[in-house]
């Protein structure tokens, strides 16, 4: 791997990984603005989910773009825990999303 490369994917990683937080926080945003306007409970939790998935997915593309950028056996190991466990939280957050219903979303 080039060494002119590394700051690239480390300034990727971090720009996805404030896109991230970004993601969320408008979510819960609309959620909050929707329970204002009267939305149910499973309607609102509808919103949340879709966020905390759509902030996931980016958080795991920064640390896709983390692991271009490892220099050593042990931050590869670290990264792949990581992944492992946001890919766990993921499918939960699937199985959250199919028992809300898509009725309920938005």
């Amino acid at each position: 791997m080039e060494h002119s490369l590394l700051p690239a994917y480390l300034l990727g990683s971090t720009l996805f990984s404030y896109a991230a937080a970004l993601t969320v926080t408008g979510f819960v945003l609309q959620a909050l603005a929707g329970l204002a306007r009267g939305w149910s409970v499973d309607r609102t939790r509808g919103v949340l989910v879709r966020g905390m998935l759509a902030g996931l997915s980016l958080t795991v593309a920064a640390t896709l773009l983390r692991l271009l950028a490892a220099r050593s056996w042990q931050d590869v190991a670290m990264i792949a825990v990581l992944l492992t466990l946001r890919t766990g939280l993921k499918q939960a957050l699937r199985r959250e999303q199919r028992s809300v219903g898509a009725e309920s979303l938005p």
